[in-house]
């Protein structure tokens, strides 16, 4: 006994820890690590290594702060298997010894799975032995019941098994893309301290309060369903998909709008850059300063984030047709962008999607590239204290049609990265965060937040909750947390009249549709009444300020749909127009009557640029004298009710003047969705209120009488007298065939051999970012024109032979729709530059297609080669280009049927298409027990499809594994599911192939391996009748520019 009121007896605690706890049987591995020195080494990675009959894994140490236990798979056919692992942490007393019982799946994505985060590394002190760390580790891949514990499903194996210390949010359909929005910001605190203390605060703050307050206060994932009630949302709308950018400027600036201390947001994420223009040739400068709240940066041709940077801050010249205006005339000059303060929050968005011509929609541009933790902005900069450390890692994985949003975040400096999944949060490797998200492949890095180095602790200083949002927690009313059912939706395209204006500004008006209009989503099953409401919250209108008509072929309003029950025909794309007072009185007339038509009302500037101006459209009886339409004009332009005007019918492939104008629409056959031009008899006329737009395309409308008269037209008569028998041509590099550089119109009786001019000017007056034309070299520049394969999209290989006596008509012949209207046609080119049309004659173009991966295409280049220089260098020409890092191969493709390396029995000639490719790691050294075996990928549905194959590459084959086992390795390329490749048919040399067939190197090395896709299995799920939709979104109209929908 001792006495309770005196010392209490000493402990001597045991010099050496106690021996190992495990024994190794046939099930189990065990060992002991010792981690040696673990105070002055504890940033490096200490490991150990156990080797069993078939695996190798490697433990590892790879945060500094925190003892953590990961696991690294050296074998990749353990993909997706459960292990077990048991883990003892010995302390010198016994009552802070820590036992760990896991198990874990390796998966695919990174072969490498944290087991447990076991203590931090201040505390790491009370499990010393002498400066060491003792841990005996247990491993098994047997059955668990050998151990004593059930065996477990992968679906049921968490990534952290101990209590999460952050809560997730649930998504309510497709939110994910706001959870990772609010989980980013509110792992800001002093963001967050700033929703707290904002008194009497509108719905939004109100609603950001109570889920800040509960994501602080509990580690059990929230609802944004109160957040999305203040928005206005009802069920279905959580179900419509948004890009996570968009979403974060439209919160962003409602938090502005609702809150009395607008100056603390913006002080932490408002910058201010400078424009500066300085002249070549006089002293003469200019500097524009705007702020601006998040970075837009390029991903396509950068290759990491500094490059990006660098473009963006890079001086650009002004010169020829693109030069400055100065009160002194027309100058030379150089424009340079730079920093003048960079705000301590630093959002960038990475612009991952842009817009494909071809389908008219957006694309994902899935490049690799490189961001990093520590960002140093100096160089950019004319201030200090332009350090940064990453944050948040906004990922979006899929496409621009379907794709799904998480977070990486850093909570605070000194923690590990943690992974927010909506309700999910798992702790994560500082590898899963950044590098892992570099893309490659569809899951990249979409949004980067970086906080300033020098206001880490001011913008991480502890935040707790104020009594007035404790309040709020204990009031607020519990919601479902259950996801609910998905309910189907469709896509509408809203040809709205910004989109007409925009075709009208490039002189593209009277051609088939060549802008891309806006969408949403709406639910299957809405009516015509849901519709006009959606539409109006989308467009921030009214809904009695829009008319919603079915369209043509043309995307000219035929029929108008009246607000009502009625059901939404299965058109995908409708005409939106806008109401004003003239219309009024005519709406409820419209289908009661055939005799109210939609018209088009334009206007002739002489000195304006562009000199045709869309004023919109107005709702006209045919009986009406054409000259009641003279007050809708004047009311648009003001200043003037008597000025005098030529008017003229511009019609679909021919016009003419109105000489009369108090004949009707009929007398002169203006019929439903026709053109109206004015032009006022004085030639200097400018509006006074009406303000001369310039198109705002995302690729520049070229006229070819821009090239013969800069000037433009001298009067509206010229102008529509060219406009009768002229193309609409897209203009694509041969080695970015989707992507529209720019579009021309010219009149069909053009030469051919006049193109190349037209595309230097083309080129000139866009100033394309990715094409540096030397305006000074046209002698030593050399464009080639291409011509559309017959039944591709692709270009041919060699480039079209231009005479003089073919025309743009006899080019297109086999092209045009209609004589009165023609599809917007394609023509490909190529500039040389550095070498005159003799000189090529000299030389012979190697075309090669890019691959950065076995089935990832990159692009194509064409590479002009001596004629003396053999197929062997071009891989020494490729590397100078820089295309492509590590081990590259050239690869010839015969007849879509075999892949192999070039040797001189092969033939080709310059139509011949080789292919680089990056070599994978599994094929850079073979060795005598494998082979590559050419491997075709179709697709296929209930026939077989035995065209051009999908994907074509070569395949690491092992002697001896069965069919099986190959499966395996081609589900690890990720050309499509495992569930498909396991349903799909393979065959070599007509045989259809079991599991069990073995392929032999000597009766297989000249085969190819036929691959075709089977199907996954369908839902059978039945889904709910979805509530119906509220009539108005009040707080939170629907972002303007909305182009791209994700979950």
């Amino acid at each position: 006994m001792f006495d309770f009121f005196g010392d209490f007896p000493s402990f001597a605690p045991p010099a050496t820890p106690p021996p190992l706890a495990f024994n190794s049987n046939s099930n189990c591995i065990s060992a002991r690590w010792t981690i040696e020195n673990y105070q002055t080494t504890a940033p490096k990675r200490f490991s150990i290594q156990f080797d069993s009959t078939t695996y190798q894994f490697r433990f590892q140490q790879p945060q500094p702060q925190y003892l953590t236990i990961s696991i690294e798979s050296r074998e990749k056919s353990i993909i997706n298997q459960v292990f077990f692992i048991e883990l003892i942490l010995h302390s010198q007393d016994p009552l802070k010894t820590i036992t760990i019982y896991s198990p874990f799946l390796l998966k695919s994505s990174d072969q490498q799975s944290i087991i447990e985060t076991l203590i931090p590394s201040s505390d790491l002190e009370f499990y010393s032995w002498d400066g060491n760390l003792v841990i005996d580790i247990r491993f098994s891949d047997a059955q668990f019941e050998s151990i004593g514990l059930p065996l477990l499903s992968p679906n049921s194996i968490p990534k952290i098994l101990k209590p999460l210390k952050y809560a997730g949010i649930f998504n309510q359909g497709s939110t994910c893309y706001m959870n990772s929005i609010l989980q980013s910001l509110f792992h800001l605190p002093v963001f967050r301290n700033n929703i707290y203390i904002t008194q009497s605060p509108g719905r939004i703050t109100t609603e950001l309060q109570r889920l800040f307050g509960f994501l602080q206060s509990s580690n059990k994932p929230v609802s944004t369903r109160g957040l999305t009630q203040a928005f206005g949302w009802n069920d279905a709308r959580t179900f419509q998909q948004h890009d996570a950018q968009e979403f974060y400027n439209k919160l962003i600036d409602m938090v502005i709008e609702e809150s009395p201390i607008k100056q603390n947001y913006k002080t932490l994420f408002y910058g201010k850059w400078c424009k500066l223009i300085q002249c070549k040739n006089i002293n003469y400068s200019t500097q524009n300063y705007e702020d601006f709240d998040d970075l837009q940066m390029q991903v396509r041709g950068c290759l990491d984030l500094y490059t990006s940077f660098k473009q963006f801050t890079e001086p650009q010249i002004l010169e020829g047709n693109n030069q400055y205006m100065t009160p002194m005339g027309k100058q030379d000059a150089f424009v340079k962008t730079y920093f003048v303060s960079l705000p301590p929050i630093l959002n960038i968005h990475l612009q991952r999607f842009i817009y494909n011509s071809k389908t008219r929609n957006k694309e994902k541009v899935n490049d690799r590239f490189e961001f990093p933790s520590n960002l140093d902005l100096t160089a950019f900069s004319a201030t200090p204290n332009a350090q940064y450390t990453l944050c948040s890692v906004l990922v979006h994985c899929g496409s621009t049609t379907n794709g799904h949003y998480l977070a990486y975040i850093k909570p605070t400096p000194e923690e590990s990265w943690y992974e927010f999944n909506d309700s999910n949060v798992t702790q994560c490797s500082e590898k899963n965060a950044v590098s892992d998200n570099y893309g490659g492949t569809s899951s990249s890095a979409y949004m980067l937040v970086y906080v300033q180095n020098i206001k880490l602790f001011e913008i991480f200083s502890e935040v707790s909750i104020p009594t007035h949002v404790s309040e709020l927690l204990k009031n607020a009313i519990p919601f479902k947390t259950q996801a609910p059912k998905e309910i189907p939706c469709r896509s509408i395209s809203l040809f709205t009249e910004d989109c007409y204006r925009q075709m009208v500004l490039m002189g593209a008006d009277n051609y088939d549709f060549i802008n891309f209009p806006p969408k949403i989503e709406i639910p299957e099953k809405s009516t015509i009444y849901d519709l006009y409401n959606d539409v109006s919250t989308f467009l921030d209108r009214p809904v009695d300020g829009i008319l919603i008509w079915k369209v043509s072929t043309l995307y000219m309003p035929t029929l108008l749909l009246p607000n009502g029950p009625g059901k939404i025909p299965k058109d995908d794309t409708y005409f939106i127009q806008f109401v004003t007072d003239y219309m009024k009185p005519m709406i409820s007339l419209i289908n009661s009557k055939k005799n109210i038509i939609v018209v088009f009302l334009k206007f002739f500037f002489s000195r304006a640029t562009p000199q045709v101006q869309f004023l919109g459209s107005t709702l006209a009886n045919v009986y009406q004298p054409v000259s009641q339409l003279l007050p809708v004009i004047y009311g648009i332009l003001g200043g003037t009710n008597d000025l005098p005007v030529n008017v003229y019918y511009d019609g679909l492939g021919f016009s003419k003047k109105i000489t009369d104008i108090e004949q009707s629409l009929l007398y002169y056959q203006i019929n439903d969705s026709s053109s109206i031009l004015f032009e006022p008899y004085d030639q200097s006329f400018m509006p006074t209120s009406f303000k001369i737009e310039s198109c705002t395309q995302h690729h520049i409308c070229i006229n070819y009488y821009s090239m013969l008269r800069p000037y433009g037209d001298k009067n509206a008569e010229e102008y529509l007298e060219r406009q009768k028998c002229q193309l609409a041509i897209d203009f694509c590099q041969v080695t970015e065939p989707n992507t529209v550089v720019v579009t021309c119109v010219a009149p069909e009786t053009m030469i051919v051999t006049e193109l190349p001019q037209l595309i230097l000017f083309a080129l000139n007056e866009q100033q394309h970012s990715n094409i540096n034309l030397n305006t000074n070299a046209t002698t030593n520049t050399v464009v080639q024109v291409f011509r559309r394969q017959t039944n591709s999209d692709l270009p041919e290989i060699m480039p079209y032979h231009l005479r003089n006596d073919i025309t743009l008509k006899n080019l297109f012949v086999s092209e045009f729709r209609k004589v009165s209207a023609y599809k917007s046609l394609r023509l490909f080119f190529d500039v040389i530059q550095g070498y005159t049309e003799k000189q090529l004659k000299m030389m012979v173009f190697r075309v090669i297609d890019v691959y950065d991966s076995l089935i990832h295409f990159v692009k194509r280049i064409r590479i002009p080669m001596r004629l003396d220089e053999d197929i062997s260098c071009i891989l020494q020409h490729v590397n100078q280009l820089n295309v492509l890092d590590g081990h590259i191969r050239v690869l010839l493709n015969i007849n879509d049927e075999i892949l192999k390396v070039p040797d001189q029995s092969d033939y080709f000639d310059e139509s011949t298409v080789f292919r680089v490719e990056k070599i994978p790691q599994d094929q850079i050294y073979l060795g005598s027990n494998s082979f590559l075996l050419t491997t075709s990928v179709y697709k296929s549905n209930k026939k077989i499809d035995m065209k051009t194959p999908i994907h074509m590459f070569l395949l690491r084959i092992v002697m001896g594994e069965n069919l099986t086992h190959i499966k395996i390795r081609l589900g690890e390329i990720e050309f499509a599911s495992k569930e498909i490749i396991e349903n799909s048919l393979f065959f070599i040399n007509s045989k259809q192939l079991n599991d069990n067939t073995i392929i032999s190197y000597e009766a297989n090395q000249n085969s190819t391996l036929k691959v075709f896709l089977g199907s996954e299995k369908k839902s059978t799920t039945k889904n709910k009748k979805e509530p119906k939709p509220k009539q108005k979104n009040e707080f939170f109209p629907e972002f303007e520019d909305s182009l791209k929908f994700f979950m």
